[in-house]
């Protein structure tokens, strides 16, 4: 049975690749880094300007900005990786491997393997939270090329209800898949069906999420660091959906305190995949955002 639900999830993620590869100009790329390889896609664009990297979040993979991408009419090139162990850019299956800052070390040298001159991150949830981590990488780094940050509905400060929320994002079973789909969109996303809830639900307890999720409660301090925020120092746009109860609008107010030259942005009627819900509103404040 686990093979059909893998077969099934598989043929879920190749139909959302095509789809984007046929609206956005979207070719399929592997870079290989001496033991791994990070897959990515690319959108082309005109070399003069910043390279934009969307980095996507838990329980996600780089096809989860179709929307987003399709809706952003930017001029220049767009990058969107796999996180390192999950979607195409598979890891070996060693525990250790599966921490969010490891994912960040990992990325953050990707990006100096591209190559880049100058790049805009954008991460969303988990995604925001190795962003933050990449740009204090780069910050203190050589030769630094990250210009500025887009954080949407991100992650990086411990949930008040931490083990609710934990229990929400690794469901057990085909009940918490609806509950966490309603966490993640508005009350208009239709319901999935019965086949497609067991698919996900064999997708995502699969190990890699468990490794991460292990992980990540060990060394809950070290990976939400919060006001280590502060650090950050480049033009940032904080971006969350109003009814977002993951990352709270709270929780978004307290980053714009921190990192000084931010600017938050609040969406109504949305909650946290605001990427997917609101892509035509959150690529229209992007787009004002970086004045291209």
């Amino acid at each position: 049975m686990n093979f059909l639900y893998k077969y099934l999830f598989y043929k879920f993620e190749r139909s959302r690749i095509k789809y984007f590869k046929s609206e956005c100009d979207i070719s399929e790329k592997y870079f290989d880094m001496d033991g791994f390889s990070i897959y990515y896609l690319e959108k082309p664009g005109v070399a003069s300007y910043p390279t934009i990297v969307l980095i996507h979040g838990f329980l996600d993979a780089c096809y989860g900005f179709r929307k987003l991408v399709q809706h952003l009419n930017y001029p220049g090139r767009i990058l969107i990786p796999d996180m390192p162990g999950f979607g195409r850019s598979k890891l070996p299956k060693f525990p250790y491997l599966y921490q969010l800052d490891i994912f960040a070390d990992m990325l953050f040298d990707w990006i100096q393997k591209m190559q880049l001159k100058s790049m805009i991150i954008c991460g969303h949830s988990m995604g925001g939270l190795v962003s933050q981590k990449i740009i204090l990488k780069d910050q203190n780094s050589d030769k630094s090329v990250i210009e500025k940050a887009i954080l949407l509905a991100t992650g990086g400060i411990p949930h008040p209800q931490r083990d609710e929320m934990r229990d929400i994002l690794f469901p057990k079973s085909l009940i918490d898949i609806s509950k966490l789909l309603g966490y993640l969109y508005h009350s208009d996303f239709p319901e999935p069906s019965m086949l497609v809830k067991k698919t996900l639900l064999n997708k995502w307890n699969g190990w890699e999420n468990r490794y991460l999720g292990e992980n990540t409660v060990r060394r809950e301090k070290e990976i939400f660091f919060g006001e280590k925020a502060r650090e950050i120092k480049i033009p940032t746009l904080i971006a969350i959906g109003e009814q977002d109860e993951l990352t709270t609008v709270d929780m978004m107010k307290q980053y714009k305190k921190w990192i000084k030259s931010s600017k938050l942005e609040i969406i109504s009627d949305t909650r946290h995949a605001l990427h997917n819900e609101r892509a035509e509103a959150v690529a229209r404040m992007i787009q004002n955002f970086l004045k291209y």
